[in-house]
């Protein structure tokens, strides 16, 4: 297994990630933020590696008719193209790069278990809780 990255600090390890929506295709935004980062990823990764455009190009086998690849490559790294999940994957293998791909589920609260903690408070603590949401809900309505 390579050496792995994150996009928030080059010089420290992690992982290459993409996960979300955007200019992508639904399941390729960057975990650690929007869909914006996986282009800057993918230049992160390329740089780290020491590899130009053209050299990525030629490692994911991307000659054209039109070219050498070099400006598909470019349109990935500025985001102006969505870039497949294969290409992803060999992007990460010629970078010596891990690809973490995730599915998450969006995290809802236990509404059970919010009221039964609730219940099993004080009535003058539910009563000082209750304000504080209330004065918050009002707040949010004022703006």
């Amino acid at each position: 297994m390579g050496e792995s990255w994150n996009s928030t600090n080059d010089n420290s390890p992690g992982v290459l990630r993409a996960t979300g929506r955007g200019k992508f295709p639904q399941g390729y935004a960057a975990r650690m933020g929007s869909a914006a980062d996986v282009p800057r990823m993918l230049v992160a990764a390329r740089r780290r590696a020491g590899l130009t455009q053209r050299q990525i190009a030629i490692a994911l086998k991307l000659k054209t008719a039109s070219g050498d690849g070099q400006s598909t490559v470019s349109g990935w790294e500025t985001g102006a193209n969505p870039v497949a999940l294969a290409q992803l994957e060999a992007w990460a293998d010629a970078c010596g790069v891990t690809l973490d791909v995730s599915f998450v589920r969006p995290t809802t609260p236990d509404t059970d278990a919010l009221v039964e903690a609730w219940q099993d408070l004080p009535a003058d603590e539910r009563d000082t809780y209750l304000q504080i949401i209330q004065a918050r809900a009002e707040k949010a309505r004022k703006t």
